[in-house]
C-alpha cells in the first residue's frame, strides 16, 4: 500500500486535500507542522510528503532539507503547496530540494497529475467524480517526472510550475 503524508496546518485544507486523493490502496497521513509530519516520515517511509510552505516549528523547505538529509528519507519526493509566485519562496523551495510546486487554491487535477507524476499512483480520472460530471474525462497523456536539476531560478516559473492555466 502507498503512502502520502500531508502536512499543513489548516484541518479544512488536509480534509479537503485527502477528499481529493481518495484512492484503493494508498494511505492517507497527516501533520500539522513541520516537526510532527518530519517524524511521521522518519517512522512510516511515505511514498509522497505534500506540504506547505509555511508550516509551523519547521516551515515546508526546512522539512524538506531535513529529509534530503537522512539517507533513509532524501528519496521521498516533496511537492510544495505555495500560496503565490513569488521568486523568493519559488528559490526556497528549489535550494530545499522540492520536487513540484502548486499553488492555492489546489485544484483536484493540479493535484492528481503532480501525484501521479512523481509516485505512479494511477490516480484514473484527473477529477474527482464527486465534483465533476462524467462528460468530462481526462485527457489522455503520459506524465512523466521533471528534471529540476539544472533549472536556473530564472527558468524556475517556467519549468516548475503546474500552472494555474493548466488546471482551469
Amino acid at each position: 500500500m502507498k503512502r502520502i503524508l500531508l502536512a499543513n496546518q489548516s484541518r479544512v485544507t488536509l480534509e479537503l486535500i485527502k477528499v481529493y486523493l481518495i484512492v484503493k490502496d494508498v494511505l492517507i497521513l497527516d501533520a500539522r507542522d513541520g516537526a510532527e509530519a518530519l517524524a511521521i516520515a522518519r517512522k512510516e517511509r511515505p511514498d509522497l510528503i505534500l506540504c506547505d510552505l509555511n508550516l509551523p516549528i519547521l516551515d515546508g523547505p526546512g522539512l524538506c532539507r531535513e529529509l534530503r538529509a537522512d539517507p533513509a528519507l532524501r528519496d521521498i519526493p516533496v511537492i510544495m503547496i505555495i500560496g503565490n509566485r513569488d521568486p523568493e519562496s519559488l528559490l526556497r523551495c528549489r535550494e530545499a530540494g522540492v520536487r513540484a510546486i502548486l499553488t492555492r487554491p489546489v485544484r483536484p487535477r493540479q493535484l492528481h497529475e503532480a501525484v501521479q507524476c512523481h509516485t505512479g499512483i494511477a490516480m484514473g480520472s484527473v477529477y474527482s467524480p464527486a465534483l465533476t460530471p462524467a462528460a468530462n474525462p481526462a485527457p489522455a497523456r503520459p506524465l512523466s517526472a521533471p528534471d529540476f536539476s539544472a533549472a536556473s531560478p530564472a527558468e524556475i516559473p517556467k519549468r516548475w510550475w503546474i500552472s494555474r492555466s493548466k488546471a482551469s
